[in-house]
C-alpha cells in the first residue's frame, strides 16, 4: 500500500491600506493568509518584510504596493499590488481677534505646508456660507464666532477643521464716586482706569449720562 500526500495551494495574498489625507505615512496589513511570510515592495524603491508595515514616503505621488505571500515549506506562493496616493501637505491657522467687542474686522488665513499647487480652499461660517472670497485662503471682516474650512489636496484628500475666533472684553470702567459734602451741593465723578481700552489711551472719548456739567469727549474723564 501506498500513501500518496497531497499539497494543496491555498496561499491567498491580500492586504488592507491604511492612510490619512495630508499625510506621507502608511500602514499595510496582511489580510490574506496567516501563518507564512509576508515581503512587500513599496512602490519607491524600498522593500519590507512582515504582516504589518509602517513607512514613510518620500513625497506626494502614487505608489504602487506589491505583496508576495510565501508558504515557507511547500514554497507555494501568491502576490497582489495595490496602488495608494498620499498627499503630505498640511494646514497652519493664523487669525487676527476682532480689534474690540462686537467689532467685525478680525481676519482668518490658512497657510498652507509644503503645497504642490492646485489645491482648493472653501472656508464657512456657522450658516454654511462660504466666506473666503474668491476662494482664497483668507477670510475677512469676520467677528466672534466658529468658523470651518475645507481644503482639497487632491482626489479623494480633503482637510476640514474649525476655528473658533474669541471675543474681546467689552470696555469698562473703573469709577470712584465722590458725594456731596452737604445736603444740596454738587458731588462729581473721576474716571479711575479704563479697562480693556484699545489704541491711544489719550484719544479714549468719554460721555456722561446724566450729564449736568455739560461735559463729555476726548479726555472728559470727570464730571460733577
Amino acid at each position: 500500500i501506498s500513501t500518496i500526500t497531497l499539497f494543496i495551494d491555498n496561499v491567498n495574498a491580500d492586504f488592507l491600506i491604511v492612510d490619512n489625507c495630508g499625510s506621507l505615512d502608511v500602514q499595510l496589513q496582511n489580510t490574506g493568509s496567516v501563518g507564512l511570510t509576508y515581503f512587500w515592495y513599496l512602490g519607491d524603491g524600498t522593500n519590507a518584510v512582515g504582516t504589518t508595515v509602517n513607512h514613510t514616503y518620500p513625497g506626494n505621488g502614487t505608489y504602487t504596493i506589491s505583496l508576495v505571500t510565501t508558504d515557507p515549506v511547500c514554497g507555494f506562493e501568491d502576490s497582489t499590488s495595490q496602488q495608494v496616493t498620499v498627499y503630505g501637505q498640511s494646514i497652519s491657522e493664523s487669525f487676527n481677534d476682532p480689534t474690540c467687542y462686537q467689532f467685525s474686522d478680525a481676519s482668518l488665513t490658512l497657510n498652507l505646508v509644503d503645497g504642490v499647487g492646485g489645491e482648493t480652499f472653501v472656508i464657512e461660517d456657522a450658516a454654511g456660507n462660504q466666506i473666503n472670497v474668491g476662494g482664497t485662503n483668507t477670510a475677512n471682516n469676520l467677528n466672534s464666532a466658529w468658523y470651518y474650512y475645507f481644503v482639497n489636496l487632491g482626489p479623494g484628500c480633503t482637510l476640514v477643521d474649525s476655528v473658533f475666533i474669541p471675543e474681546p472684553p467689552q470696555i469698562d470702567v473703573a469709577l470712584n464716586l465722590f458725594p456731596p459734602l452737604c445736603y444740596g451741593g454738587t458731588g462729581s465723578a473721576l474716571v479711575d482706569t479704563v479697562l480693556n481700552w484699545q489704541g491711544d489711551y489719550a484719544d479714549i472719548s468719554f460721555i456722561w449720562t446724566p450729564n449736568p456739567a455739560g461735559v463729555g469727549g476726548v479726555g472728559a474723564d470727570s464730571s460733577w
